[in-house]
């Protein structure tokens, strides 16, 4: 290989949702005129699977993520690496090492928050690289990052600054869905990754991607996150899937970096998440109350698991490799496409106008839109139809929020209305 021979590349293809990503990627960026190319450590396992999916295959390049050398020259043949190949602590930094050291931007869907955290330490040198490094582009927490900047410029736009921002999720398939349907073998194996890491999981800190830490105190103190159910409006909000510590601190970090960029003083954020289990009402209410309640259960006995000397965690997270499904299970097959998710936001500024923003996707969130934002953010920050942004940024500021009719092409579609109160 040669130094740019190709925009984007991907690590991954054959996990479920790289094989996704891949489906999506290689037709779109020859719509766009640009050139893809797939690392993998069986070339020919990738090669069966685009015949057998009906998928022409793009050059492939034999890549074991954990030989430097090879994950080096492959960063250095392409404009932005997209990542796939989880649970990230066991390789994953190389492959940012090498990206920066390349001058390649780089895309990943981690959940594992101390691998973030690493990662997020790399911001100057990405910064001074000119390179844009994009963790958590998926579901998790590409939509919710960007409506939030959405409401953000709509409100600066009225002379208003967002002071808060309520985000509710509704995600329903008009076939049967079992939880195989719901989580893979890989976000599992990611989850049990966090316990298995040495490091501080940090699942209770909002504020883990903040590096100043008295801002990182009052965004605490604004915005803590509780596990648990509650009611609006007559709904019944669950805890955020398939985890609810990953979005608000994306959201606060983009918060952040755009008071660092415009050198104004920074004012946290009161953000809240969660997923819409339907209404307090008629026979279902308390089952479905109950239900949000075992969700917030599993979800505080995780917490409570991080919060364990790191060789119990270590012993759970072995134990729960030997139990649960490995990498490479899941959902798979046309059940991916009878998925319909919303996002509702309401966000309100300081002199009480609120603004709303809608997003309405098809395809199961975890796999199918996941893939095609993720592919869809590279194929923008090639082609520069992105922000143009540099450093260890979210999702948002990579994209910019005046962009988001691109997402279209991946099965979300944007509004916005704002009123005063």
């Amino acid at each position: 290989m040669t130094a740019r021979r190709f925009d984007v590349l991907l690590l991954g293809a054959t996990g479920i949702t790289g094989s996704e990503t891949l489906d999506y990627l290689v037709p779109r960026a020859l719509e766009l005129g640009l050139t893809v190319a797939v690392g993998a450590r069986n070339v020919a396992k990738v090669r069966r699977q685009c015949a057998g999916r009906g998928v022409e295959a793009p050059p492939l390049v034999e890549v074991d993520v954990t030989d430097t050398a090879q994950v080096a020259a492959f960063a250095a043949a392409g404009s932005v690496l997209i990542n796939l190949v989880g649970p990230y602590a066991r390789s994953g930094e190389s492959v940012v090492r090498a990206c920066v050291a390349a001058g390649t931007s780089y895309l990943d869907l981690s959940a594992e928050t101390q691998f973030i955290r690493r990662v997020d330490a790399a911001h100057l040198s990405a910064v001074d690289a000119g390179v844009a490094v994009v963790q958590t582009a998926g579901f998790e927490a590409l939509p919710a990052d960007l409506a939030v900047e959405l409401a953000r410029n709509a409100l600066r736009r009225r002379g208003a600054r967002l002071v808060s921002a309520d985000v509710e999720v509704s995600v329903r398939s008009t076939a049967p869905a079992g939880l195989r349907d719901l989580l893979s073998g890989g976000t599992i194996q990611s989850i049990l990754g966090v316990l298995d890491d040495p490091d501080d999981p940090a699942l209770r800190n909002v504020a883990f991607r903040v590096p100043d830490e008295s801002d990182a105190l009052r965004i605490r103190k604004a915005s803590p996150n509780r596990v648990r159910p509650r009611l609006h409006a007559g709904q019944i909000i669950a805890p955020m899937v398939p985890v609810a510590f990953l979005n608000p601190p994306v959201i606060h970090r983009s918060s952040w970096l755009l008071a660092q960029e415009a050198n104004e003083e920074f004012v946290p954020l009161r953000y809240r998440d969660g997923l819409r289990f339907g209404r307090f009402t008629g026979v279902g209410g308390v089952p479905r109350l109950l239900a949000a309640g075992v969700l917030a259960g599993v979800q505080s006995l995780g917490i409570a698991a991080s919060l364990l000397p790191f060789p119990f965690r270590r012993v759970l997270a072995r134990a729960g490799r030997r139990v649960l499904p490995s990498s490479g299970s899941g959902p798979r097959g046309p059940q991916f496409h009878h998925w319909r998710w919303e996002l509702d936001l309401l966000g309100r500024s300081d002199d009480h106008q609120q603004v709303h923003v809608r997003i309405e996707a098809e395809g199961h969130p975890g796999y199918v839109t996941t893939a095609r934002m993720i592919a869809e953010l590279a194929l923008m920050i090639v082609d520069g139809s992105g922000s143009g942004r540099s450093g260890c940024i979210t999702p948002a500021l990579a994209a910019g929020a005046d962009h988001t009719g691109r997402f279209a092409r991946a099965g979300m579609r944007f509004s916005l209305s704002a009123d005063q109160s």
